[in-house]
């Protein structure tokens, strides 16, 4: 049996297309899932937010969801725009 959290990223990762309101760069979808999150998941723990998060962008990395492949760290690349 997989982990609560593996199966919560699987769940959004399934439902990212009802929520993200047609966005579809990388940092708007990453701030959509924490929306989500906040609203829907708000008991869940500081850490385990962060761990969804980043779940749920490299299942949909994986699946190719995004129009443009992506080259780099998409983690550090989105908290170094972040910082801008």
């Amino acid at each position: 049996m997989s982990d609560p959290l593996s199966q919560l990223i699987a769940e959004i990762a399934d439902q990212v297309d009802e929520f993200h309101a047609g966005a579809k760069t990388r940092a708007k979808v990453r701030e959509s899932i924490i929306e989500f999150i906040d609203a829907e998941y708000f008991t869940l723990a500081p850490g385990g937010r962060v761990a969804v998060t980043d779940g749920v962008m490299s299942a949909l990395e994986a699946d190719e969801f995004f129009d443009t492949e992506y080259v780099g760290d998409i983690i550090a690349d989105t908290f170094a725009s972040d910082e801008n």
